[in-house]
């Protein structure tokens, strides 16, 4: 770490000299994020957000941050200002799926997810969202099943994307577990 210590400690002398500099924020936020000191990333992107609000990507990189710090609200906003900013966002509409899904909206998450896998069709991420709020409906009709298919299909980009192995495992299981009910 100690190389983005040192990154950290120039950029933040540069902020000093130049705090109205969005770019140096934005900088400080992705150092920060690359040693996953998320809460101080966040702060560096919302800077940069607010000191140059046109900017999608600190939007989506705040987004992101957010919804992995599990503060969804915030998460939803950042992300949502990409959006206003960018309707067509892959990444912005990928972690907007997580994170509705996070709050528990599954429903309006797939919604997204299903404008996500549309748009970035080869990121095994945004299928696996979109498997992950078919999953969560599980007790509608279709839903598990659509939530397999979709696990498979970012499991054919990436044959090694773990997240989506191992939630296509459990889908299985309560694919296999509902039928045994039946019986």
């Amino acid at each position: 770490h100690s190389n983005f210590e040192q990154a950290i400690g120039h950029i933040k002398k540069a902020i000093t000299g130049a705090p109205e500099r969005p770019t140096f924020h934005f900088n400080l936020g992705v150092t920060y994020g690359a040693i996953g000191e998320l809460a101080y990333a966040a702060e560096a992107y919302q800077m940069a957000s607010q000191l140059k609000p046109d900017w999608l990507e600190a939007y989506v990189n705040l987004g992101t941050v957010l919804g992995r710090l599990q503060n969804y609200a915030a998460a939803s906003n950042a992300l949502k200002m990409a959006l206003a900013l960018d309707p067509n966002n892959g990444e912005a509409l990928i972690g907007l799926t997580a994170v509705l899904e996070g709050q528990g909206h599954s429903a309006e998450a797939e919604e997204i997810g299903r404008r996500a896998v549309s748009i970035s069709l080869k990121s095994p991420e945004a299928w696996t969202n979109l498997g992950n709020a078919l999953n969560s409906q599980g007790k509608l009709p279709g839903k598990l099943k659509g939530a397999e298919e979709a696990f498979r299909h970012a499991l054919a980009i990436d044959p090694d994307y773990v997240t989506a192995l191992y939630n296509l495992g459990n889908v299985l299981n309560d694919q296999w577990r509902k039928s045994q009910a039946l019986r």
